[in-house]
């Protein structure tokens, strides 16, 4: 969802919802897209048109196998972590996953840069 918040204090708020439905300890796992969705060649999903230059921007990206165009905002993973951090969370890792030849998958630049970031957050 993160994609679809308009403003920041949009997102701020919606952290904070998060935040406060999670017990202590809890974690929050937000997938996100990352900027290369915009310039590289992948086998799932594509930018269309220019890609966003700051955070904030609109966007939009096609998911190849549904032929869906789906508009979005554009969030660094910086302005999430941010966010994050002064709603009250915790940031545990972030994580880029690079493809493999063992998924048997047809990917195509999944080998070299990362279409998504998993970011781990906890409830102190």
């Amino acid at each position: 969802m993160f994609f679809h918040f308009v403003t920041r204090q949009a997102m701020a708020t919606e952290l904070e919802r998060c935040y406060n439905s999670l017990k202590d300890n809890g974690f929050l796992f937000i997938v996100h897209g990352n900027h290369s969705i915009h310039m590289a060649s992948y086998a799932t999903v594509e930018g269309i048109g220019e890609p966003p230059v700051r955070d904030g921007d609109r966007c939009q990206v096609r998911l190849k196998h549904l032929d869906l165009k789906i508009e979005d905002v554009y969030w660094s993973i910086e302005s999430i972590v941010e966010a994050s951090k002064e709603a009250g969370f915790e940031l545990i890792t972030i994580h880029q996953p690079l493809g493999e030849l063992a998924d048997a998958q047809p990917y195509l630049d999944e080998y070299q840069l990362p279409p998504y970031s998993y970011i781990i957050l906890r409830k102190p």
